[in-house]
């Protein structure tokens, strides 16, 4: 995304190493949220007046004095900016010992602010188990100004995820899919369950086998982001759409027709878990996706006032977790909806009515980063690797 601020002070390469004295000094809000502040900030100050350090000790003051979940942020420590953009950063680090990766975006680079300000950070919603997410506010501006995605415990798969890579495109054949991905896929998702069911009791319901869905799903976190649940489906307020008014302390009434409503983005996951990816739907299936299409635009138009043919409805292939979901997002917004990875959700009901058999059928182009098992998988067994 464009900004017309400076670019962040702090570690501005990918991969470039933190010092022990700047990650001591600097903690989650000097590094990361402060360092932003003052970047937006120095557009209109000079250097000399920005000074980093007194944006650390105030972020982290400001840190502090917030709700005890919002404070253990102050607590993160650290090591690598793995991955910068004008509008966001990657920072890996640890907190209390544990591996994490916390995702900071600016919402509106033209934003501008004294360092020394700080940033009082919110919880906003916490899966209960490895993602969180917080909002800041930065001082006189009314809407939120700053995100961050923590992921405690982040595995090698999720920080590669984030560190910028190669990308190679491979035409993905049924063959393909029965004799490496769906091997690859059930491998992750049985270590997915195996690490919820020892946290759960032996007679739990499993409504996932990604313990932040099964939470999600079950109804023990994130209720109040919920906008339709039945035997079928779950839809709930996605948190890419950081814009969306508080969901505990802004009345639902105040939602229809909010402006925020133009970067509506909503998430239906699906309650079966037997269904990880698109390439698993038949046309027996065709019931549960006409509802989800039918039920969840009928709901954003009543909660949101944004009518269907505003919607962009839509799977991804390959997910960035294999739990069947559907994407719902206005026309315009863009993030995610590459010809090779979005797959529209009226088409894929039509192509079942066509041929109930046609996702277990048909080769799919997709294109994966060098660092995905699946990538190193597929240019293993595929003669001249990826194309």
């Amino acid at each position: 995304m464009p900004s017309s601020s400076a670019p962040l002070p702090l570690a501005t390469q990918p991969h470039q190493q933190l010092s022990a004295a700047a990650a001591a000094a600097a903690g989650l809000l000097g590094l990361a949220a402060a360092a932003i502040c003052t970047a937006a900030a120095m557009s209109k100050r000079s250097a000399a007046e920005a000074q980093l350090p007194e944006a650390a000790e105030a972020g982290a003051a400001a840190a502090a004095a917030t709700t005890p979940a919002a404070s253990a942020l102050a607590d993160f420590k650290p090591t690598e900016v793995i991955h910068e953009e004008p509008s966001f950063r990657v920072v890996e680090g640890e907190l209390k010992g544990v591996r994490t990766l916390l995702k900071v975006k600016r919402q509106q680079p033209e934003v501008s602010m004294p360092p020394e300000s700080g940033l009082p950070w919110q919880l906003q919603s916490e899966s209960g188990a490895e993602y969180s997410y917080y909002s800041a506010t930065c001082t006189d501006v009314v809407s939120t100004d700053f995100t961050v995605e923590m992921i405690s415990p982040a595995s090698d798969a999720k920080v590669d995820r984030e560190r910028p890579q190669k990308s190679a495109y491979f035409e993905e054949s049924a063959e393909l899919y029965a004799e490496v991905s769906r091997p690859l896929i059930e491998a992750q998702l049985a270590k997915d369950e195996a690490k919820l069911r020892a946290k759960l009791g032996a007679s739990d319901t499993i409504h996932s086998k990604i313990g932040w869905l099964h939470n999600v799903l079950s109804g023990s976190k994130e209720a109040e982001r919920v906008l339709h649940s039945d035997d079928t489906f779950l839809m709930n307020v996605d948190t890419k759409w950081a814009t969306h008014p508080d969901c505990n302390s802004t009345p639902r009434t105040q939602w229809h027709g909010h402006p925020s409503t133009d970067h509506l983005y909503c998430l239906a996951i699906v309650r079966d878990t037997s269904l990880p990816t698109l390439r698993e739907l038949r046309g027996s299936s065709l019931p549960m996706l006409r509802a989800i299409l039918q039920t969840g635009c009928d709901t954003i138009r009543k909660i949101y006032g944004v009518e269907q043919d505003q919607l962009r409805v839509f799977f991804h292939y390959h997910p960035q977790f294999y739990h069947l979901h559907v994407h719902f997002t206005r026309s315009h917004v863009n993030p995610g909806c590459e010809a090779e990875r979005a797959h529209l959700l009226t088409d894929v009901i039509q192509n079942l009515e066509m041929d109930g058999e046609y996702y277990a059928k048909r080769s799919i182009t997709i294109r994966l980063r060098e660092r995905d098992a699946l990538y190193k998988a597929l240019s293993a067994v595929t003669s001249g690797g990826a194309k």
